[in-house]
């Protein structure tokens, strides 16, 4: 009889540990699967999302993931890229509004030195020696090189705002050309 005893509870002492145990590891894994979905995953949906939005330009994107954790540190190392890019973007726009500013307001001097060289080639080129008139000529080739690199300029502070002007471009006369700037 005690024997009988002893093994019903040494079965219900069984079946009590096992099913504490598999209660116990239910929890556990519930509570680590609530822990990683709620510190983890759903932060790093997050974290992506701003990603996402400020490589898309959006720069005012609030990003809202916080922490001391390497997530965190993350989301910190991108608010610092997001106001650098702020940067960029302000810096950017002040470099073409300059460029077109320098390129537009140095043409008109430049003009007035092409048409005095032309003037001054015109009345003068009989009193001019064979070397002098060169060098007047030359000097004309030159200012209208200049012209073109001051168009190219004002070409430049529009670059990307207009986008069907877009062409082919032979890298052949690129190099030609630079080459014709550089002085022998």
């Amino acid at each position: 009889d005690a024997r009988k005893n002893l093994s019903r509870i040494s079965d219900n002492i069984a079946l009590a540990l096992t099913a504490a145990t598999i209660l116990s590891l239910a929890t556990i894994t519930l509570t680590l699967f609530a822990v990683v979905e709620r510190q983890i995953n759903r932060r790093m949906a997050r974290l992506t999302h701003s990603v996402l939005a400020i490589a898309d330009g959006d720069s005012k994107y609030k990003i809202n993931v916080t922490g001391s954790d390497e997530l965190g540190k993350i989301a910190q190392a991108l608010e610092v890229f997001k106001l650098n890019a702020e940067e960029l973007h302000r810096s950017n726009a002040e470099l073409e509004k300059f460029a077109y500013a320098a390129a537009h307001d140095l043409r008109s001097p430049l003009r007035a030195i092409q048409d005095l060289a032309e003037w001054t080639v015109e009345d003068a080129e009989n009193e001019f020696s064979p070397d002098s008139l060169e060098n007047m000529k030359t000097m004309q080739q030159r200012i209208k090189r200049l012209s073109q690199l001051l168009s190219d300029l004002l070409e430049y502070s529009r670059v990307g705002k207009d986008a069907e002007h877009l062409r082919v471009v032979s890298i052949k006369k690129l190099v030609e050309d630079f080459s014709e700037l550089l002085d022998p």
